[in-house]
């Protein structure tokens, strides 16, 4: 009595775990955390974009962080800007591991000028000359995963590979970002070395 006894313990100390894994991978329950602790929200699937050439060589191996910039430009648009350049900053010794693009409708040299005193570092992105000629404008590929349709003051991170994987709205701040993008550098390993 006491070898059976045994032989069935044993057994269920192996099958059990079987068990278990199972009824999880056919969704029985769910051991998974319930909440996710970045501030954007995750674009499922990704977006991936057909950059022109010009946008492939500096998005490319890059992490980066395209904010939309209202038309007119005011204080919180400003405002915005200058907290996106001290998070750049805040990067620290992965500052080379990320881009800044400062995205406009229709190209503007005043208004370019203007964003570029308040970052030097940021690149402009214009809306008609980011993708290839395939018909489809940036705005319309990032349109459906913006929750309220408003581009306007929302960003967008861009992983290495190109593709647009989180979207934060217009009233994100910079430092929530930054919190993001600090636990994707820390952990990733795919950028610029790794393409």
């Amino acid at each position: 009595m006491k070898s059976r006894l045994t032989l069935l313990i044993i057994a269920t100390m192996f099958l059990l775990p079987l068990v278990v894994a199972w009824m999880m991978s056919v969704g029985m329950f769910n051991l998974g955390p319930q909440s996710t602790v970045n501030h954007g929200r995750l674009v499922q699937p990704p977006v991936a974009v057909e950059w022109s050439e010009e946008y492939q060589s500096l998005l490319l191996g890059h992490w980066s962080i395209v904010y939309k910039i209202p038309t007119p430009c005011l204080r919180t648009c400003t405002e915005s800007v200058v907290g996106l350049r001290q998070m750049h900053k805040a990067t620290g010794r992965h500052q080379d591991r990320v881009r800044i693009f400062l995205w406009l409708s229709e190209r503007s040299d005043e208004l370019s000028q203007q964003l570029l005193e308040l970052d030097p570092n940021a690149s402009i992105m214009v809306s008609k000359e980011a993708t290839r000629s395939s018909g489809t404008t940036l705005e319309e590929l990032v349109r459906p995963v913006v929750n309220d349709g408003t581009l306007s003051g929302s960003g967008f991170m861009i992983d290495p590979l190109g593709n647009i994987m989180m979207h934060y709205s217009a009233t994100t701040d910079a430092q929530k970002i930054k919190q993001d993008l600090k636990r994707l550098l820390t952990y990733s390993k795919l950028d610029g070395k790794a393409l």
